[in-house]
């Protein structure tokens, strides 16, 4: 007897282990979505968005439900059998050797490998949202950027995207609700492009706004010396400072951005950042798009329909 059952993607036929019909392409998709970087949640998300059926006649799939899978070693065809014992008068459960092609492979150890060592790294920097360095800013738009599909705060991971045969490391931007996971269907936004974008372009974007206001107050007749400007003039000098500088200092400009700005839309469909000023307003700044095209691409290749 086997100590805790044979794998769920599996039936025993005529004596013989045989996978379930759709399982393949299910459990394949699990591991493609954790190459590309994607969380359990993300993944669960995803599967449940596309009505996928779960391989355990549950309503719907969860973080744990797809961790089940990307841990066990059965995908790679592997038992690794158990045995209890008495130990201090406690129950223990040891492992043995683990024996290869005892089940029907359905991922490559290539792929098995990397997706480990990918969850392996991502266990070391919980809790889910720390980025490594509690000292240092990385993301200068945090606590106001925002998507445009869920308008939940959108929090900076980084992640290898895992396209053998090459690692290629990334930060970038996911939805993150502050209560459970996200529902969100939109998927990883790399985070250079938009940082860069503001970086070189975020000067003269904050000029043409003070220019087109001055233009307004103009032809509508209003007074120059409004409350609005008077409190923007030095809340816009003191980023234009910071971004004058050759390696300005995060921390302060996400502090100055956070007094300029109530949000940041990240519109990645468009290719642009649209800022809404915290005196009303707002305006818009394009990114290098491309580069958010090649993780889009990915995802999109992933879309799963049932068997």
């Amino acid at each position: 007897k086997m100590m805790g059952g044979y794998p769920r993607w599996l039936e025993y036929v005529d004596g013989k282990f045989e996978v379930k019909k759709g399982a393949t392409k299910v459990v394949k998709n699990i591991f493609e979505m954790a190459r590309i970087g994607m969380g359990a949640n993300s993944i669960a998300s995803r599967l449940n968005a596309h009505s996928i059926p779960t391989l355990t006649g549950l309503p719907t799939w969860q973080a744990g439900t797809v961790l089940y899978y990307l841990r066990n070693p059965g995908v790679a065809g592997r038992y690794v059998p158990r045995t209890k014992e008495i130990i201090d008068g406690k129950e223990v459960v040891k492992l043995s050797p683990p024996i290869n092609n005892f089940y029907p492979r359905i991922i490559s150890e290539k792929t098995w490998d990397l997706v480990q060592k990918e969850i392996d790294v991502r266990a070391k920097k919980s809790p889910a949202f720390w980025n490594g360095d509690r000292n240092h800013t990385k993301n200068i738009f945090g606590k106001i950027n925002c998507c445009e599909f869920c308008g939940s705060l959108m929090a900076r991971r980084t992640k290898n995207l895992m396209i053998s045969p090459i690692k290629v490391t990334h930060p970038y931007l996911i939805c993150s609700p502050r209560y459970g996971p996200s529902e969100c269907d939109y998927g990883p936004v790399l985070y250079y492009p938009i940082h860069n974008a503001f970086l070189n372009k975020g000067a003269q974007m904050m000029d043409d706004h003070f220019e087109a206001l001055l233009q307004k107050e103009e032809a509508e007749g209003l007074d120059l010396d409004n409350i609005e400007r008077a409190l923007l003039i030095p809340k816009m000098d003191n980023v234009k400072t910071l971004l004058a500088q050759t390696e300005p200092d995060r921390g302060n400009l996400k502090k100055a951005l956070i007094n300029l700005f109530s949000g940041v839309v990240v519109r990645i469909q468009e290719g642009k950042l649209e800022f809404i000023w915290a005196y009303g307003g707002s305006s818009e700044l394009s990114f290098f798009k491309e580069n958010n095209e090649y993780t889009e691409k990915l995802i999109r290749a992933l879309e799963i329909n049932p068997a």
